[in-house]
C-alpha cells in the first residue's frame, strides 16, 4: 500500500466512523447545557470550522487522485504535477488528521463542565459579553440540577466578572453590562423554584446584592442597578420568599454601615469663618446615602402592600451589634416625618412617575402613582408607631422628641396641609391588630400608651400640628423683608416708570405758563403677603417686583389719554376708511398742526391697505405721535388733532416731606422725582392702622405695603380747540359714524 492509499484509508475511516460519530457528540451539547450560546461558542470554534474545511478538500483531493489513475485518460498528465499533487494531498491529510485530534481535544473540554468552564473564564471578552452569558446558562442549569460544585465554580467566575467591572469604574456609580443585569434576574427566578439550601451563597450574592454592590470596594451604585436590585425584590415577594428578602437586607445593612459611611467634613479656619475644605465629597456621599435609604424604605412599603408583615417584623429586629443598632431604620422622628413628607408629595415634585422607578406587582395604570405613595407613607406610619418600641440606651436618644419643625414656609404649608392625613394612616394600623402583631407591636393599644407613660399617637400628631401652624404664623408674622427682594422691587419700578414716560417726556411739552386746567396721577400704594418679598418661601411668586409699577404704568397711559379726551372740542365717529380722508379735507397748516393717535394701528394700515402718504410717523405733511395705552372703557381709537403749542406739558413735582417721613423713601430716580418702598406693616404701626381703617384687608401683620410715590401734574392751556377723530367698531355699541363731509375743523 502506497502513501496516497494510506491517506485514503485515514480520510475514509474519518469520514465514515469518526466524523459522525463526533457531529453526534457535539449535537448532544445543547441537551447537556440547554444554551444556544454554549452552542454556537462551540461551532465558532477554529478546531470545528478547520476541521470541517480540512476534510472537504481531503475529499477533493481523493477525487482527484482516482481521476488522475483512471487508465483510460484521453491526454497525458506531466509528471512533476502527478508529483505537486501528491505532496500536497498528503499534507492536507496530515493537517487534517492534526485538527481532528484537536478538535476531539476541543469537544473534550465542551464536555466536561470544569474544564469548559476554565476555559470561558480565560477567553477575553467582547462587546456582548458571550462567555459570560455560556457561564450564566450553566449556573442556571445547575441550579435547576441541584448541581452544587459545578453552580460553586460557576459562581465564584461570574463574581470576579463583577468585581472587574467595578475596577475599571472605580469613584463612578458602576454601570454594568445588559448580560449582567440579565444574569442575576434569571439567577434569581431559579432560585425562587429551587428552594435548596445549598444555594443559599447563591440567593446572597444575586437577591443579596453581593454581585451588584461588591464587598468593601466602597462602589457607587448606579441608577439602573437599583431598577434592577429592585425587580429582583418584586420578585421574591411576589413568590413569598421572605429568606430571599432577608439575604438582601443583611448586605443592604453592611453595606450602607461600612461601604457608605458618612464623610466627616474638614473644616478650616479662613480669617472669621470655618471653611469646608472637603464640601462635595460630603454632599456627594450624603446624597449616596440618602439613595440607599429611599430605596430600602420603599421596599418596606412593599412589604406592607403585599402583607408581609413576618419580612418586616424580621426587618424590625435585624441588628450585627451590641448595643443594637438598626441602621437602615429611622432612629429620631425627623427621619420618620422626612420620609412621610418626601413620598406624600401632593404636587408630584419629588417622584412624577414614581411607579417607573418603583413599581409595584399588580398596579397599572393611573391609579398606579397613587397606590405606590400611599403605601410608602403608610410605611412610614409604621415606622413611627415603631418608634414607641425603641429602648434609648444612650443618653441623647430620645425616639419619641417632636421632629424639628421645617425652615422654609413651603414645608411648614406641606406639613400642616398633611398632618391630618399621615395621623389617618396611623388610626388604620393601630385598628388592623393581624398587622400590628405580624411586625411585633401588637401589644400596642391605648392603655398601652398610658401605662408606659407615653404620649399617643393622636396627642403626638396634633401636638406637632400646633407646633408647626404656631411656627408658621409667627414666620409670616415676624419673617423680615428681604433685602434682596426689596431691591429688586426698586429695580424694576424705576425700569418701568423710564419705559412708561419716556415717549410722554420725548413729545409733551416742559411747562405751559398763564391759564391752565390740571389733572394729577398720585402716588399708588398696594397691600400685599409678606411671603412675596421674604427668603426661604421655595415658590416664587410671580411679578412680584413688576406688579405695582406696570399697574401704575397703565394708570399714566390712561390718564394722559383721558385729558385728551376731555379736552376735546370737535368730535366725530368715522369708518376707518373715512380717517385720513377727513383729515385731507381739513384747511390746516402741516406745520402747525400734529396728529396724537390712540390706539389705532398704523404698521397695519402702512402694510395692508397702503394709504397714500401714510407711514408710522407721518402722514404726508403732518407729523404723527402714537402713545401706547388709553382708557378702552371711556374712548375709541382715536387721533387728535391740534396745533403743536397747544399740547399739554407733564410736569413731574416732588413729594411732600410729609409723604416722605411717612412712608420712609428714598428718590430712586431723580429726573422725574421717583420714589418706591416695601413697608413691613407688622412693625408699622401707623400705616397699618390707618390701611386697616379701611375694613378691606385682613391679617395685616403678615402683609407688606408696596409703594410708589410720584406726584405728575398733566397741564392744558385752558381754551384751545382740538378736533377728535375716532374709529368706528361694529363691535362696540358707541354711537353712529359720521358722514366724511360732517367733519369740520378750522
Amino acid at each position: 500500500m502506497n502513501i496516497p492509499e494510506v491517506c485514503i484509508t485515514f480520510i475514509a475511516a474519518l469520514l465514515g466512523v469518526a466524523y459522525p460519530i463526533l457531529l453526534e457528540v457535539a449535537s448532544r451539547l445543547d441537551d447537556k447545557y440547554s444554551s444556544m450560546v454554549v452552542v454556537n461558542l462551540f461551532k465558532e470554534e477554529n478546531e470545528w470550522k478547520l476541521f470541517r474545511i480540512f476534510l472537504g478538500s481531503s475529499l477533493i483531493g481523493v477525487l482527484i487522485y482516482i481521476i488522475i489513475n483512471l487508465p483510460f485518460l484521453p491526454f497525458p498528465i506531466p509528471q512533476w504535477l502527478t508529483y505537486s499533487f501528491l505532496s500536497l494531498f498528503v499534507i492536507s491529510t496530515v493537517i487534517l488528521i492534526v485538527n481532528f485530534l484537536l478538535f476531539v481535544k476541543k469537544i473534550i473540554t465542551y464536555y466536561s463542565t470544569h474544564q469548559v468552564l476554565q476555559y470561558f473564564n480565560r477567553k477575553k471578552e467582547n462587546e456582548e459579553h458571550i462567555y459570560f452569558q455560556a457561564t450564566s446558562d450553566i449556573l442556571h442549569l445547575s441550579i435547576r440540577k441541584q448541581d452544587t460544585v459545578t453552580a460553586k465554580t460557576a459562581s465564584e467566575y461570574i463574581y470576579k466578572s463583577f468585581r472587574e467591572i467595578r475596577a475599571k469604574n472605580k469613584g463612578l456609580p458602576v454601570l454594568y453590562p445588559d448580560a449582567y443585569y440579565q444574569m442575576v434576574y434569571k439567577t434569581v427566578q431559579e432560585l425562587i423554584f429551587s428552594k435548596d439550601e445549598r444555594f443559599i451563597y447563591l440567593e446572597h450574592r444575586s437577591l443579596g446584592g453581593v454581585w451588584f454592590l461588591g464587598e468593601h470596594e466602597k462602589a457607587q451604585i448606579h441608577e439602573l442597578t437599583f431598577g434592577w436590585m429592585w425587580r429582583a425584590l418584586v420578585l421574591a415577594i411576589k413568590h413569598d420568599r421572605d429568606d430571599m428578602v432577608m439575604q438582601y437586607w443583611s448586605v443592604a445593612h453592611q453595606h450602607f454601615i461600612y461601604e457608605l459611611v458618612g464623610v466627616n467634613p474638614n473644616r478650616v479656619r479662613v480669617g472669621d469663618l470655618f471653611v469646608v475644605t472637603n464640601e462635595d465629597l460630603v454632599n456627594k456621599r450624603d446624597n449616596e446615602r440618602s439613595r440607599f435609604i429611599e430605596f430600602n424604605y420603599v421596599l418596606g412599603g412593599l412589604l406592607l402592600y403585599r402583607n408581609r408583615y413576618d419580612a418586616i417584623r424580621r426587618m424590625f429586629r435585624y441588628t450585627i451589634s451590641v448595643p443594637q443598632s438598626y441602621d437602615l431604620l429611622p432612629l429620631w422622628m425627623n427621619e420618620v416625618f422626612e420620609l412621610y413628607f418626601k413620598f406624600r408629595d401632593p404636587y408630584d415634585y419629588n417622584f412624577p412617575f414614581i411607579n417607573h422607578s418603583y413599581n409595584f406587582p399588580n398596579s397599572e395604570g393611573i391609579q398606579a402613582e397613587g397606590l405606590v405613595k400611599y403605601w410608602i407613607c403608610k410605611y412610614a406610619a409604621l415606622l413611627f408607631l415603631r418608634q414607641y418600641t425603641i429602648i434609648p440606651h444612650l443618653a441623647f436618644m430620645e425616639p419619641l422628641r417632636q421632629p424639628i419643625v421645617p425652615v422654609k414656609q413651603s414645608e411648614k404649608r406641606l406639613w400642616i396641609e398633611n398632618l391630618d392625613y399621615f395621623k389617618k394612616l396611623i388610626i388604620e394600623l393601630l385598628n388592623d391588630q393581624e398587622l400590628l402583631k405580624g411586625v411585633g407591636i401588637g401589644f400596642m393599644n391605648e392603655q398601652w400608651f398610658i401605662d408606659n407613660e407615653k404620649t399617643p399617637p393622636n396627642q403626638f400628631i396634633d401636638v406637632l400640628k400646633q407646633n408647626v401652624t404656631q411656627a408658621f404664623e409667627d414666620t409670616e408674622q415676624n419673617q423680615p423683608i428681604s433685602e434682596g427682594k426689596k431691591q429688586a422691587f426698586i429695580d424694576k419700578t424705576k425700569t418701568l416708570m423710564k419705559e412708561a414716560l419716556k415717549p410722554y417726556r420725548e413729545n409733551l411739552l416742559k411747562n405751559i405758563q398763564g391759564e391752565t386746567k390740571n389733572w394729577y396721577v398720585p402716588s399708588i400704594t398696594m397691600v400685599a403677603e409678606k411671603s412675596a418679598f421674604s427668603d426661604n418661601q421655595d415658590i416664587h411668586n410671580t411679578n412680584f417686583d413688576s406688579f405695582l409699577a406696570s399697574r401704575q404704568a397703565d394708570r399714566i397711559r390712561k390718564a394722559v389719554s383721558e385729558t385728551f379726551h376731555m379736552k376735546g372740542t370737535e368730535a366725530y365717529l368715522l369708518r376707518t376708511n373715512d380717517l385720513f380722508a377727513a383729515i385731507d379735507n381739513l384747511s390746516i397748516d402741516a406745520d402747525l398742526y400734529i396728529i396724537i393717535n390712540f390706539g389705532i394701528d398704523l404698521s397695519y394700515h402702512t402694510q395692508y391697505t397702503k394709504i397714500p402718504g401714510l407711514s408710522e410717523n407721518k402722514y404726508k405733511s403732518f407729523t404723527i405721535t402714537s402713545f401706547q395705552g388709553y382708557n378702552r372703557a371711556l374712548m375709541n381709537a382715536t387721533l387728535y388733532i391740534l396745533k403743536k403749542e397747544d399740547l399739554p406739558a407733564i410736569i413731574f413735582k416732588d413729594l411732600s416731606a410729609e409723604d416722605k417721613e411717612k412712608y420712609s423713601v428714598e428718590e430712586i430716580e431723580d429726573s422725574f422725582h421717583l420714589y418706591a418702598s416695601v413697608i413691613d406693616l407688622n412693625t408699622n404701626n401707623n400705616i397699618r392702622t390707618e390701611v386697616e381703617a379701611e375694613g378691606t384687608y385682613t391679617h395685616l401683620n403678615k402683609s407688606v405695603l408696596m409703594y410708589i410715590g410720584m406726584n405728575i401734574e398733566i397741564r392744558w392751556k385752558k381754551d384751545i380747540r382740538m378736533l377728535a377723530l375716532s374709529q368706528y367698531s361694529e363691535f362696540s355699541n358707541r354711537g353712529v359714524p359720521n358722514d366724511l363731509n360732517d367733519v369740520k375743523f378750522s
